[in-house]
């Protein structure tokens, strides 16, 4: 099922909100946002950016790290909450 990515900008508190072209995998995806690439401030900005500013192709640079960046929650379309790294 696919699914959308509600990142959050942990300095402003901002909250863009992304689609996802893939499906929802429990054991893979999940992993990807809590340890793999996704888990990453420099992927995260680059996502984060994309949605705000509605473009694909955005390039941008920013350092490694954990702390800029989180995901709010990761929703499926029938509106179930997934993860979440917010309490």
């Amino acid at each position: 099922m696919k699914y959308k990515v509600h990142i959050r900008n942990n300095e402003t508190g901002e909250i863009v909100t992304r689609p996802s072209d893939d499906d929802w995998d429990e054991r893979f995806t999940s992993f990807y946002y809590s340890n793999g690439n996704m888990s990453c401030d420099c992927n995260r900005y680059l996502e984060f950016m994309r949605g705000k500013t509605d473009n694909e192709s955005f390039c941008g640079d920013t350092k490694c790290g954990d702390n800029l960046y989180s995901i709010d929650k990761i929703v499926l379309d029938d509106g179930t909450v997934v993860y979440s790294e917010t309490p």
